[in-house]
């Protein structure tokens, strides 16, 4: 973490890729957010920042890296080595959605 943090510096530009999803008060259009954050920011305070942002309730979301796969709430983006400029998609998690018959 320390080592990522000191070859990228404290603060990175991150983009969030956000979905579409009609129907709902959320704030998800498809748009494209860019945020400067410390690589030490946990991705649980991502998500609360996301969430202001949003409308979405963190507990909602999915954070995914390309390079990563699905970020891990406790851990900070330099832990992940999360890159300057990388793009993270955001996915709404769906909970207990069964077809009914």
């Amino acid at each position: 973490e320390e080592e990522w943090i000191g070859r990228h510096g404290d603060t990175i530009l991150l983009k969030v890729k956000v979905p579409v999803v009609e129907g709902t008060d959320w704030e998800l259009r498809g748009q494209l957010i860019s945020l400067e954050v410390p690589l030490r920011v946990t991705v649980s305070e991502l998500k609360a920042t996301l969430a202001q942002l949003l409308r979405l309730p963190s507990n909602k979301q999915k954070l995914h890296s390309v390079s990563v796969g699905f970020l891990k709430d406790a851990q900070s983006l330099a832990a992940h080595n999360i890159a300057p400029g990388e793009t993270i998609t955001l996915a709404v998690k769906e909970r207990g959605r069964r077809s009914r018959k």
